[in-house]
């Protein structure tokens, strides 16, 4: 190429380009070199060195080394201009010779590419800036270039396994994933690269270091890594949410199977009551043997009534229990004087199986700290389940024994055992009506989730043991021994003060038959009873009839029995009335509220027949 030809090249071409001679005097220069530059005049013959007197020395070394044939070149050079501006340049310095190889000059030639350095830039700080967030994530983000990761964070490093980043660091996606998933891996990855959108999360198996498998859900979208286009892999553990979700699952169905067996249970004893009520109906009790009927009948019913009262109040125990609204009342207390009433308690289904009962406590008194009434419950439920599941004639043992700082109390019985499967869960909620019990006798789980959680809030423990069907099985109860050695109470149950009642009671509840049910059992037991169906009435009753007990019931609409017991204090009448609340709630806070309104006792229904009489035990004034 001829020289004339080399500078109309230089001014003709797209690129920043200059040619100079020996002395660095211009002899071409084009459009883009001055535009670049911003000549504003004719630079042609004129030195580079005058056009630009700010020259550095280091581009004059550059200079003079292409002038004695070196060829020079950089990429991403910063140049600084006068004005404070700062460029980025890749450029060129090499001689150009005449056809003899004699050097004639130099060619430089430079391209900007400050744009570029700045999208490098904003693009490596936002691979800081990603690096950052996602070190933070508790979910696992990795980066998928060209088909291997090129980034994982903490938490990725954490659900697969690894030691550190670098053992996930050029894997492939399908050395990581079950090769089940390897298909969607294949079609996400086409998703992402080709039509550059996110996938929907979806859930995928994934295989550890250790060679365990995880469940994870699994989002993808595009992004650019290192300047190229990358998949940024989002990935979540669903281990927990599984377990939750399972968990909900078998809830409801425990609560489906509960409701049935509630019903099941609830039917039961329904059911001889109805067909007990409609022989009455067509008995002639005119006659000896319809009378003889009639109370061949009242047995039955007095149990299965008991039957009845009995799961309301094993319910309400487990929801009193479960919301933490139970308090202990707690003494000092002999526990073979609690193990003697829980017996006493349990006489009636040891005797109905005719179970041979052994009872050994020895001779050493262990004292315990604890409820009276709570503890009595604990071995009563022990003693019933023993009865329960236990073939008629069968043998039940307690029996007490310390154990270095606890009292040890075992149940055990030559019954129909438990199974190694069912073992584990027999103090849980439900169990009964959630797991199978070979020959069940009945029930609704409640009763050893009762005992697990009372004896816990004595500071014990209790242990189910079997060695299986058939086998009968074990229940042992540690309670702490007390640690003061004052003597120890004769067990007895919290009773309200004695109450004496008249003979003229009035009875109040809007429930119909509810009332007249009670006033028909008062007027039996000898009483003159009134009844009143709503607050208002039942003021009126107070003034007129001057009862000396009231049955007020608490959940009547309009006036409550609250507001009905505090109208009826401000009556001249009603001051020296005795207040007995009604009600089908039985909790503490209740009976804070009916001792608050006016209430002398709180009762829960149905009222028992032994508390009835002694409310009505013989007063003292004959009025």
């Amino acid at each position: 190429m001829s020289d004339l030809q080399l500078q109309l090249f230089i001014e003709h071409s797209p690129a920043a380009m200059a040619m100079f001679d020996r002395n660095m005097r211009y002899l071409a220069a084009s459009r883009r070199w001055l535009s670049d530059h911003r000549f504003d005049e004719p630079v042609l013959g004129r030195s580079h060195y005058d056009v630009l007197p700010d020259m550095p020395e280091r581009w004059k070394d550059v200079h003079r080394r292409a002038l004695a044939g070196e060829v020079i070149a950089k990429a991403g050079d910063r140049f600084d201009r006068a004005d404070g501006t700062v460029l980025w340049l890749d450029w060129e310095a090499r001689p150009w010779k005449n056809p003899e190889g004699e050097i004639r000059g130099i060619v430089i030639s430079m391209e900007d590419i400050t744009a570029r350095k700045r999208i490098e830039e904003a693009l490596r700080e936002s691979e800081e800036r990603f690096r950052t967030l996602t070190e933070m994530s508790p979910d696992c983000i990795m980066v998928n270039l060209d088909g291997r990761y090129a980034y994982a964070n903490r938490a990725a490093i954490r659900l697969l396994g690894a030691q550190d980043a670098g053992d996930i660091v050029g894997l492939s996606p399908f050395d990581i994933v079950a090769p089940e998933f390897h298909e969607r891996v294949r079609t996400r990855t086409r998703i992402v690269i080709e039509e550059k959108r996110e996938t929907e999360p979806k859930e995928a198996l994934w295989r550890r270091f250790d060679g365990t498998s995880v469940e994870v859900e699994v989002a993808t979208r595009p992004m650019i890594w290192d300047g190229k286009p990358a998949i940024q892999v989002v990935a979540r553990d669903i281990t927990e949410r599984r377990q939750a979700e399972e968990a909900l699952r078998e809830a409801d169905r425990r609560k489906d199977e509960f409701l049935a067996t509630l019903a099941h249970e609830l039917r039961n004893p329904l059911a001889p009551i109805r067909n007990a009520v409609y022989v009455l109906k067509k008995t002639d009790v005119g006659n000896p043997e319809g009378r003889e009927r009639a109370r061949s009948l009242l047995p039955m019913m007095e149990r299965q009534v008991d039957h009845l009262v009995r799961l309301v109040d094993d319910l309400l125990e487990v929801a009193r229990i479960t919301s933490g609204k139970i308090q202990l009342r707690k003494q000092h207390l002999d526990l073979s004087s609690v193990i003697h009433q829980a017996i006493e308690t349990s006489y009636p289904l040891l005797q109905a199986g005719e179970h041979e009962t052994n009872v050994s406590l020895g001779d050493e008194r262990l004292v315990v700290e604890g409820d009276p009434v709570r503890l009595t419950q604990v071995f009563a439920n022990l003693l019933n389940n023993a009865a329960k599941y236990t073939s008629p004639q069968g043998r039940i043992e307690i029996s007490m024994a310390r154990d270095g700082g606890e009292a040890v109390v075992s149940v055990r019985d030559n019954g129909i055992g438990i199974s190694d499967e069912i073992l584990p869960w027999i103090f849980d909620l439900f169990t009964q009506s959630s797991r199978a019990v070979p020959h069940t006798k009945g029930g609704m789980g409640v009763g050893l989730a009762l005992v697990r959680n009372l004896v816990e809030m004595h500071g014990g423990s209790v242990e189910g043991r079997s060695d299986g069907p058939g086998h009968g099985s074990e229940f042992l109860v540690r309670l702490p021994l007390a640690v003061a050695t004052a003597p120890a109470k004769a067990l007895e149950e919290a009773a309200a003060p004695s109450i004496r009642a008249s003979r003229r009671i009035l009875v109040v509840d809007n429930e119909k038959d509810v009332a007249d049910g009670l006033a028909m059992l008062l007027q039996v037991m000898g009483a003159n009873v009134r009844v009143a169906y709503d607050g208002a009435s039942a003021l009126a009753a107070v003034a007129d009839f001057k009862p000396h007990l009231a049955f007020v019931d608490i959940g009547m609409p309009g006036m409550d029995g609250y507001e009905t017991a505090r109208r009826i204090r401000m009556l001249p009448e009603g001051g020296g009335v005795v207040l007995i609340a009604l009600s089908g709630w039985g909790q503490d806070d209740d009976r804070q509220r009916a001792q608050e309104a006016g209430f002398d006792r709180h009762c829960v229904k149905p009222i028992k027949f032994t508390v009835l009489e002694e409310l009505l035990a013989p007063a003292t004034d004959d009025a």
